[in-house]
């Protein structure tokens, strides 16, 4: 009549154990590629930092440069302003009132 279902027998996993993971430096200086620190080689970021160095200065000066020209179109401003300020006008003698009445 009605025919067992034969179960199948499951695996039982074993505990996992945390994963621990070395840190950078430690896995760099445990593989012997460390380099050391002092050495100078030029590489592709030199040439970068050397143009954006030079980039810097340039923005620099050109700042430095337009202060100056903005500094010193205000004393000239200034300078004009004080020389109209200081001009003395001379004043005029008033005019002599004449009686009209006596006359």
């Amino acid at each position: 009549m009605g025919m067992a279902t034969k179960k199948t027998p499951t695996k039982k996993s074993a505990p996992k154990k945390p994963t621990t993971r070395k840190p950078a430096a430690k896995a760099k200086a445990a593989s012997g590629a460390a380099s050391d620190f002092m050495t100078f080689r030029v590489t592709k970021e030199t040439f970068h930092w050397v143009v954006l160095g030079v980039v810097v200065l340039l923005f620099t000066v050109w700042i430095l440069r337009l202060q100056s020209d903005v500094q010193s179109l205000y004393d000239e401003i200034e300078i004009r302003q004080a020389d109209t300020d200081s001009t003395f006008v001379q004043p005029t003698e008033p005019a002599k009132k004449t009686d009209d009445k006596k006359n």
